[in-house]
């Protein structure tokens, strides 16, 4: 139902509208419309259609309220849209937080349409919501209302952010914190409480309002958006307090927006003060709205302070005689965690400065009977607080060891003994005990006590009451500190009795009396001396006493020093016992017993001997009562004696009891002499010897030892000459002879003797022989040297002859390679080779065969001649060459002519040859080619000429160039081919109109160097499109060729006519758009010169811009100015003036572009300035008036003139100020001008404040001020006025004025001053002065002392004198002299110091300082030199304590007087040569070594690092300061014998045979004793074998151990040692273990147990198992196998069997290489280094199966060129050679499968007949031929026997062969593939890979053809591509030079086209590109 009611009535009287438009109508209304036609009488019949409107999108819904719903809620109400447009369907309502924070997103919700309200939830209290509602219909959502802002409730706000603590101090803390995120509301205030963090107890809790803490204005959210729109995000979580993160804002107003972004990134704090220090507090924080929000918390604890108390209750406890502890309490009020400083001091000052946390310390290291201050005080990080005190007295204790206990005389039954005072007393000194005992028996001689003299009168601490009383307290008190108390208390009442006596007396011991009597266990003498003496007397001559002497005090005794002493010596009493024993033939034992008195200490023995043989006498010294002697002669006589010596003398010769020796019998020390040979043979040498010159015993045997290069033979005799036997032809033997004892040979061998036997003729032939082809006609023969050639081979004869017998040579060389020339090429020869002795010709070796080297042939083809067939083909045919010289693989054919050279390649005797040209003479020859080229032998030539043809190919390079507007000149290139003679050119053309043709004989056309030809075609129309293309005809036509077509635009002309309605409109005051019409005639294509000039400046004019457009917008252009435009029509042939249109425009007025030029500014007073301007560059209208506004520090003024000048007056001296100047116009105001002036200076209003006191010393002050508030001016200088007191002085000094402080110096110590300061401008200061302050100066240091002396007092002693300084400069505190850098202070009353304990002989240096409190002044010095030292005397009494092998000990006494401070003692070692027997001069000492000993009081020393068994000499020096003194006398002594040091050197085991081996090796490095080996050989696999031999070091270094075990390891060792063989292993030094294996021997028996498995599907290997040979007798390195087939037993060949898994007791082996299909007979046998084992046999018989597919694809041939041997029916390819093997089985025949492409997939294999004519399928070209062989060298293509042609046989074309399998011929320009096909001898086959494609040549063109077209079609889209780019770039330039540019609508229509017709011809390039590509990758792929 409709529901409005329209009737229009429209009248189209004579009209033909049939079409109506209605507007208003309501959309989404259906409307039903009717239409009738009415003529002057009538109506007709209505037609009515019903219409709906489209529904649109329904307009805003509008009168949005809110309604709050909670703190989180609000309930939203709308009325519907006044324009619905349609049905609604629902509401859209979107929402966004906009207040405090700015959300980026709409949160949508939707709604019924039924339903104008909704409730929003979930969100923020306090919060402002921009709220937008649309309606939706069908057409979609419509347009959302206006925003509509609305509060939710306020609520409790959140957390505040970052709180954070930063403490002040001990009492003050400052909190921090940001706003909360979540306000909820308008924040009132801030609650702090501060709480205990530990009791919870309130400290603290205010309010505080937010306008007292917050500086700026606090956000509040209301429904105003111009309070809160100042952020688009929330707020970041982790703001810092420092450096808040940026937030990006939109305000509507940047003043707010500052405000509240500042107050937002603003910290919060407050000062929270008078809290306790080091205290842990809660702070929480919370933010207040209409309620309290949520607390935020933090815990921070104050910090410390210094404390205020010192620590309480100090007590003393567990006091020692060297340590005591304290013990206290904190200080009463806690200000920080404590730890306590704990200082002590004794007599010399502080001793320790330490730290601890506990409450109590203990001291120790203490010194006993020593009185101590101990100081504690608390501490915390902010300092050090009150100390407190407490003394401690340690009791005495037991003293220390007496120091210095000396020997000062020793006879041989007293000794007198000094020492000292304890360093350490520990307490009054009341006795001494000496106490003297025998070392060795420990017996006890004397103990006796030293006491005073006053001990008789005073309490005897040591009394037994007193004891008593001490060892009571002891036992009750033992480890507690009462023990020590008591102990004190004890020790005051005996010192406080007599304190006088008990102190130590300073004085020298030689002042008082040693004795005061003698007594046996008691003796009086001065105990308080500082040195004390006594005499022990009844002392054992020459025995070890160690006597003891210790101090007592009260506490008891102290330590002991010892001191041990040996009295004098006397000379020993004779030898009685001597004895010997045998240790080897060259060395006996010799051992007896010590004397009976030795009356001292036994230095060493002496030993005398003598050789009763020689008399030769000799002896030798020891220290022990055994020795060793060495090197005696094997099997002589010796008589021998001994004598003992002490330091006094040496013991009386026993006569009686010398002793006889006899050196037993040993092996021969020489070898056998005069060796030499009595006679030679071939097989036999006769020698003879003589004995030995030292046989050492009875000879018992001779043996002869004889070597060759392989083996070492040994033959015994017992005379002195021998026949060898059975020896080797012409071979070296290396002979030697040996003795033999009954101790054996002594490894002496004669001098080696080399004999070689006589020669024979070879035994054997020349071995591998190898020959290689140098070239076709020479070889290269090489060969080895016969393995028997028993002599020297003289010559080498080669036999060399034709296999047919028809040649034969001889030729004689020495060289084992010769060169064999003048061979026939390619021809097959025999040769044999034999050796040749002085005896005679060896045996030839086998014959071997030699095949020469093909070449190229020496001869041409024969019989070369040509055939017309028809057309332009020709048949040339030809014989082979008569000297080929290998096989010819193919024949080469040249055909030429002027311009091109074709060659094919063939291998048949003839080709037709159809790829020619029309009437073209050409030339031919043929060559022969095997694979070493033609030989540049070629055919005789032959010529022959094509029939005329028609033009192969069209004219070409059609190009054109316009000569007038109506006429072109047309040029191309003839055709490339015409075949023939051109007869005339037809030129073809087109337009709109028709098409044209014009024909130009060669006479009408222009030839240009005969290579382009044009013609001029005239009578075109102007500007106009043609096509043209060109064809050449000869006398049989054109061929059907035309050329490519040509695009010909005409040129144009000049246009005719002015624009027309040429007009502008304003744009704005510096834009215009201008517009016209095309002229009337414009003769191609027009584009327009434009140009604009002011009509004020005339000659700058733009330059003029060219547009294709008819209208142009011009900006940028003056305001206010007149212009003249200027439009001139032109096309590319140019324009005329006189069609030259002008138009006068004028721009709009503006406000001023520049500001006013402010030109003056004068200073008229420090109050008034005068200021003048100019009117601004750009007014851009007429000036009506200026704004002027001035800006000064407190005021601001704004007005406004006409004139170009103002005074400014009233204002403030020297003060800035800002004066801004703007131009206005009737469109308003231009820029401002600004100038900032100073109004001038004045004198300063008011002086320099706060002028302050920094600090000051004795000559300097520093002070600072503030500058004047009201200058007046720059201030220059400060002057500061300087009043000194004492003198009533006033001065000045004057400072910089941009200084606010200075420092005064050279001011007067201990002075009054009072300062002021002034400031000064250029003008004056006013007699301005700051306040005043007054100050004393403080002490300085004084200056030097006077009258200072030095002297010498002693060498160790010096003293200092002086006066006081003239100027103290204060008080002086005291007085310092330093020397060498240590201090010394002096009282300020003493004037003169002595220094004790200096150096002697040494120059000081001593400065003397005054101090006042202000420190030292400077230092006044004064030199002094102490005596000199004096050298030491000699050292008494030097001897040996102790002689070892390595090292010997020195005693000796302490010089008697030592003037000087000791140095050190030198003990000066000398080794004496083993060349000398006494110290008779310096070649004597081998070497010298010196030691030094610091300690005076050390005079016993060890001097380690000796050799062992060599003789030493010793003295010692002692030295101070002055040098060293006399050395005591030389004492001699032999180091013991010992152990060697390293072991046998060189040990060298080699095995000789498979039962021995042989040992050598060479003495030790160093000899350190009589020397033995002890020779350990022992198996190693097992304990079977294990024996030790000993050789002493006299004896032969060799020895062969016999009798070993074949292949098995035996370990070597052999030990040096000396003495007893016992403690060889422990003393001895062994050399390092080395195991040697004796030598392999050839496997004893076979592999046994011997099986075999064949293994599935391989035919040419199996499986073996069996076990190793029981007895291999070495390693087995290989399992080989001798395979030999049962059909050809000459073909023998040797298999390494491959083991797959081998054990102990089994081996799994393969043995491969075998062929399938035949029965071997193969025996396995063993091998190890020494050779082959046994063999056992077996046969075994191999399965067949079908042959190995082939590796790689079957390809065809290539001839030399490159190209493939194909034609349009044959294709050549090689022979499957080593394609297929005979491994699997023996292979019946070898077939062909040829397929098209796409066919091979068909299994269905068929005849050549069915595939040719029929269905394309694979066929077999042959019956098949035998596997060609594969030989060395063959995998090459070498000949024409390795080439098949595939369609080779044109008789399968005749009737009846379709059914045959054929090699028929195959399809021109097909793509073929190919395969092999093995058969064996069982029917089994195996395919080989199809090849790649190759594809036969067509009948048609050649391939050189097709290239050459394709590259000229290239060569001419190149040439198009080049020309339409260089035509627009002439283009573009000639318009760049006629001084126009095109439009940006022009330059872009140009461009645009430009670029496609790059496009266009890139993309045509590219598709004959790809055209040609895809060509010659297809021909490459067939190739």
């Amino acid at each position: 139902m409709m529901d409005f009611l329209i009737i229009f009535l429209l009248l189209f009287i004579g009209t033909s509208e049939t079409q109506a438009d209605v507007s208003n109508a309501v959309p989404g209304t259906r409307y039903e419309v009717t239409i009738s036609s009415i003529s002057a009488t009538t109506y007709s019949s209505p037609v009515s259609r019903t219409v709906a409107t489209n529904v649109t999108k329904p307009g805003p819904p509008v009168f949005l309220a809110g309604e709050r719903v909670g703190s989180a809620g609000i309930l939203l109400s709308w009325n519907t849209p006044p324009n619905p447009n349609g049905r609604i369907i629902s509401y859209i309502v979107k929402y966004k937080e906009v207040c405090p924070w700015m959300q980026a997103t709409y949160t949508q919700v939707r709604t019924k349409p039924d339903s104008l309200e909704v409730l929003l939830t979930n969100l923020n209290p306090g919060t402002t919501y921009e709220i937008k509602v649309a309606a939706e219909n069908s057409a979609g959502i419509g347009v959302f209302s206006d925003p509509f802002l609305f509060q939710t409730a306020e609520s409790a706000p959140g957390k505040v952010v970052n709180l954070t603590v930063e403490a002040f101090n001990y009492s003050a803390v400052n909190l921090i914190w940001y706003l909360p995120r979540q306000p909820n509301g308008k924040i009132t205030s801030f609650k702090i409480s501060v709480k205990h963090a530990r009791s919870g107890i309130v400290v603290k809790d205010v309010s505080i309002r937010v306008e007292d803490i917050l500086t700026g204005k606090l956000p509040e959210c209301n429904e105003n958006n111009e309070s809160f729109l100042w952020s688009t995000t929330s707020p970041s979580p982790t703001l810092g307090r420092v450096t808040p993160p940026p937030r990006t804002t939109y305000l509507s107003s940047m003043l707010s927006q500052s405000k509240i972004s500042s107050v937002w990134k603003e910290p919060i704090s407050f000062v929270v003060t008078h809290l306790r220090p080091y205290t842990t507090y809660l702070f929480e924080v919370s933010a207040v709205t209409t309620e309290a929000g949520y607390i935020d918390s933090t815990i921070v604890r104050t910090p410390e302070s210094v404390p205020e108390g010192p620590p309480q209750n100090c007590l003393t406890g567990n006091i020692t005689g060297r340590s005591f502890a304290i013990s206290w309490d904190p200080p009463t009020v806690v200000t920080g965690k404590f730890s306590y400083r704990v200082e002590l001091y004794g007599p010399s000052g502080r001793i320790l400065d330490n730290s601890t946390k506990d409450l109590k310390f203990a001291f120790t290291n203490l010194t006993p009977f020593t009185v101590y201050d101990a100081y504690v005080a608390a501490e915390t990080s902010a300092g050090i607080g009150p100390k407190s005190n407490i003394s401690v007295f340690t009791p005495p204790e037991a003293p220390g060891a007496v120091f210095d206990l000396q020997v000062a005389e020793v006879e041989a039954t007293e000794i007198r003994i000094t020492w000292k005072k304890p360093r350490q007393p520990n307490g009054i000194i009341n006795q001494y005990r000496v106490r003297v005992l025998v070392s060795e028996t420990r017996v006890i001689l004397e103990d006796t006590l030293l006491i005073g003299k006053d001990e008789v009168q005073y309490i005897n601490p040591m009394a037994p009451e007193t004891v008593s009383i001490v060892e009571s307290m002891a036992g009750l008190f033992e480890g507690s500190a009462e023990m020590s108390s008591d102990l004190y208390s004890l020790a005051s009442v005996i010192y406080n009795s007599h304190p006088r006596n008990y102190f130590p007396v300073r004085g020298r011991a030689e002042d008082q009396p040693s004795t005061f009597g003698t007594s046996r266990n008691q003796y009086i003498t001065d105990i308080a001396a500082e040195q004390l003496s006594y005499v022990i007397r009844r002392l054992v001559p020459f025995t070890e006493h160690m006597i003891s002497v210790s101090a007592f005090t009260i506490m008891g005794e102290g330590p002991p020093t010892v001191l041990s002493v040996r009295t004098l010596e006397q000379v020993p009493s004779s030898i009685q016992v001597i004895n010997y024993k045998n240790i080897s033939s060259s060395s006996i034992l010799l051992y007896w017993d010590p004397p009976e008195y030795p009356n001292g200490k036994i230095t060493h023995y002496t030993i005398y001997a003598m050789e009763l043989d020689t008399n030769r006498a000799f002896q030798m010294t020891t220290i022990d009562n055994n020795f060793l002697i060495t090197g005696l002669k094997k099997y002589t006589r010796y008589k021998m004696r001994v004598a003992a010596s002490t330091t006094v003398g040496e013991s009386s010769l026993s006569e009686a009891n010398d002793i006889f020796v006899r050196t037993p019998e040993d092996e021969p020390e020489s070898s056998p002499q005069d060796v030499e040979v009595t006679d030679v043979t071939a097989s036999e040498i006769s020698l003879k010897w003589s004995p030995p010159e030292k046989p050492n015993g009875i000879i018992v045997a001779y043996e002869v030892l004889y070597r060759n290069v392989n083996s070492l033979f040994m033959k015994n005799t017992s005379t002195t000459n021998i026949i060898l036997r059975d020896l080797k032809p012409y071979s070296l033997y290396n002979v030697s002879v040996r003795s033999y004892t009954r101790f054996g040979h002594g490894e002496q061998l004669s001098s080696v003797l080399s004999v070689r036997t006589s020669e024979t003729v070879p035994d054997s032939a020349p071995e591998n022989i190898t020959y290689r082809n140098i070239s076709s006609g020479e070889i290269e023969l090489s060969f080895f040297p016969p393995s028997s050639p028993n002599g020297i081979i003289q010559k080498y004869t080669i036999y060399l002859m034709k296999s047919n017998g028809n040649e034969e040579r001889t030729i004689n060389t020495t060289s084992l390679v010769q060169n064999i020339k003048g061979l026939k090429k390619y021809t097959q020869y025999t040769i044999e080779v034999s050796a040749s002795t002085l005896k005679g010709e060896g045996i030839r070796s086998a014959p071997i065969n030699v095949l020469t080297e093909e070449d190229a042939p020496d001869s041409p083809p024969q019989d070369f001649s040509v055939k017309q067939l028809s057309g332009v083909m020709v048949k040339l045919s030809w014989q082979p060459p008569l000297e080929p010289n290998g096989i010819i693989l193919y024949y080469t054919v040249y055909v030429w002519d002027r311009s091109s050279l074709k060659t094919v390649n063939v291998t048949e005797t003839s080709l037709e040859f159809s790829d020619l040209d029309h009437n073209v003479e050409y030339n031919a020859y043929v060559t022969a080619s095997t694979r070493f080229g033609d030989g540049e032998k070629r055919s005789n030539i032959i010529n022959f000429r094509t029939p005329e043809g028609a033009p192969s190919d069209p004219p070409k390079d059609v190009q054109y160039s316009n000569l007038s507007s109506s006429s072109i000149l047309l040029f191309w290139t003839p055709p490339s081919k015409p075949n023939g003679i051109i007869q005339y050119y037809s030129v073809y053309y087109r337009n709109t109109s028709g098409t044209f043709i014009q024909n130009f004989t060669l006479h009408e056309v222009n030839d240009f160097d005969n290579m382009t030809v044009s013609a001029i075609i005239d009578k075109l129309a102007i500007f106009s499109y043609y096509t043209f293309w060109v064809t050449a005809s000869t006398s049989v036509g054109n061929g059907n060729k035309s050329s490519g077509i040509v695009h010909v635009y005409t040129d144009q002309d000049i246009p005719e006519g002015v624009v027309g309605n040429l007009t502008y409109e304003s744009i704005s005051s510096t834009a215009v758009n201008v517009s016209w019409g095309p002229p009337s005639q414009p003769n191609g294509l027009v584009f327009y010169y434009v140009s604009l000039s002011s009509q004020q400046t005339p000659r700058h004019v733009r330059p003029p811009l060219v547009t294709y457009e008819r209208s142009m917008y011009f900006d940028n252009l003056d305001k206010y100015t007149d212009y003249i435009l200027k439009v001139t029509p032109s096309t590319e042939k140019g324009f005329s003036d006189a069609y030259t249109a002008q138009l006068h425009i004028r721009t709009e007025e503006d406000v001023p572009e520049t500001s006013p030029i402010i030109n003056t500014f004068k200073n008229l007073s420090s109050t008034s300035v005068l200021l003048s301007w100019d009117p601004p560059v750009k007014p851009n209208g007429a000036i009506i008036s200026y704004d002027l506004t001035l800006q000064g520090p407190s005021e601001n003024y704004s007005f406004v003139t006409s004139d170009n000048y103002v005074i400014l007056e009233e204002l403030s001296p020297f003060t800035l100020y800002s004066f801004f100047a703007a131009a206005r116009t009737i469109k308003g105001l231009g820029p401002s001008s600004v100038l900032f002036f100073y109004t001038d200076e004045s004198v300063p209003l008011a002086p320099p404040q706060n002028l302050t006191l920094v600090n000051y010393t004795s000559d300097l002050v520093w002070l600072k001020w503030s500058p004047s508030p009201v200058p007046g001016g720059i201030v220059k200088i400060y002057s500061l006025k300087i009043h000194e007191h004492e003198t009533d002085t006033i001065f000045y000094k004057n400072i910089s004025g941009f200084q606010t402080e200075a420092k005064l110096v050279g001011l007067e110590p201990v002075s009054t001053y009072s300062i002021s300061i002034t400031a000064f401008t250029k003008v004056g200061n006013g007699n301005q002065f700051s306040n005043v302050v007054k100050f004393t100066t403080q002490e300085s240091v004084p200056d030097v002392v006077q009258n200072i002396q030095c002297m010498a007092t002693s060498w160790q002693s010096a003293s200092v004198k002086w006066d006081p300084p003239k100027k103290a400069n204060g008080i002086i505190t005291h007085y310092t002299i330093t020397v060498e850098r240590n201090a010394t202070n002096i009282s300020p009353q003493d004037h003169m110091y002595t220094f004790m304990k200096l150096l002697a002989n040494t120059s000081y240096v001593f400065e003397i300082r005054a101090s006042t409190s202000a420190g030292e002044g400077n230092e006044m010095t004064c030199n002094v030199s102490t005596l000199p030292e004096t050298v030491p005397s000699v050292p008494m009494n030097i001897a040996f304590s102790n002689v070892q092998s390595t090292s010997a000990t020195l005693t000796w006494m302490r010089p008697d007087s030592i003037f000087g401070y000791f140095q050190n003692y030198k003990i000066t070692t000398q080794l004496r040569a083993k060349k000398c027997r006494e110290w008779d001069s310096e070649d004597c000492v081998e070497h010298q070594k010196i030691q030094y000993l610091y300690e005076a009081d050390l005079t016993e020393e060890t001097v380690y690092g000796l050799k062992k068994f060599r003789w030493y000499r010793f003295q010692v020096a002692a030295s101070t300061n002055a040098g060293y003194g006399n050395a005591s006398n030389w004492i001699s002594t032999q180091t013991l014998p010992g152990p060697p040091d390293g072991p046998p050197e060189n040990v060298h085991v080699v095995a000789t045979s498979p039962f021995s081996i042989n040992i050598s090796w060479s003495e030790p490095t160093v000899i350190t004793g009589p020397t033995f080996y002890l020779i350990d050989v022992k198996s190693v696999d097992s304990d079977e074998f294990n024996i030790s031999l000993i050789k002493s070091n006299e004896e032969n270094k060799t020895i062969e151990v016999k009798d070993l075990e074949i292949f098995t390891r035996y370990s070597v060792v052999i030990t040096a040692f000396t003495g007893n063989i016992s403690a060889a292993y422990v003393d001895g030094k062994s050399s390092a273990e080395i195991i040697v294996t004796t030598l392999e021997s050839v496997p004893k028996d076979p592999p046994n147990n011997m099986t075999f498995q064949k293994i599935p599907d391989e035919v040419t290997k199996f499986q073996l198992t069996f076990l190793p040979p029981s007895q291999p007798n070495g390693n087995i390195q290989v399992y080989q196998a001798l395979v030999y087939r049962e059909d050809d037993p000459t073909a023998v060949q040797i298999h390494n069997l491959s083991i797959i898994q081998k054990t102990d007791t089994s081996v799994i082996a393969m043995l491969e290489g075998l062929k399938g299909g035949h029965t071997y007979n193969i025996s396995v046998y063993a091998i190890n280094s020494a050779g082959a084992g046994p063999k056992v046999q077996m046969r075994i018989t191999m399965d067949i199966k079908a042959p190995a597919r082939p590796k790689t694809k079957p390809t065809p041939i290539y001839d030399a060129t490159g190209k493939l041997l194909v034609t349009s029916t044959t294709i050549t390819i090689r022979m499957p050679i080593c394609y297929y093997n005979d491994d699997h089985g023996p292979i019946k025949n070898v077939q062909v499968l040829v397929a098209e492409a796409g066919a091979q997939h068909d299994g269905n294999v068929t005849k050549w007949y069915d595939a040719y004519f029929n269905k394309p399928r694979p066929y077999f070209t042959n019956e098949g031929f035998p596997n060609p062989p594969c030989t060395e060298g063959k995998a090459k293509f070498s000949g024409s026997e390795e080439i098949y042609i595939i369609g080779a046989d044109r008789a399968c074309m005749i009737p009846g062969n379709e059914d045959k399998i054929c090699n028929g011929p195959l399809k021109p320009k097909k793509q073929y593939l190919f395969k092999f096909r093995a058969t064996n001898i069982m029917g089994q086959f195996t395919d080989s890979d199809y090849s790649d494609p190759v594809k036969t040549l067509s009948e048609g063109l050649s391939e050189r053809t097709v290239e050459i077209i394709l590259s000229v079609t290239l060569c001419i889209l190149s040439i198009i591509l080049l020309g339409t780019a260089v035509f627009a770039f002439a283009r573009i330039r000639q318009k760049q030079k006629e001084g126009g540019t095109y439009s940006p609508r022009d330059a872009e229509i140009i461009d645009t086209k430009f670029k496609l017709d790059q496009l266009i011809t890139v993309a045509d390039l590219e598709l004959k590109d790809e055209r040609l590509t895809r060509l010659l990758s297809y021909r490459k792929s067939i190739k």
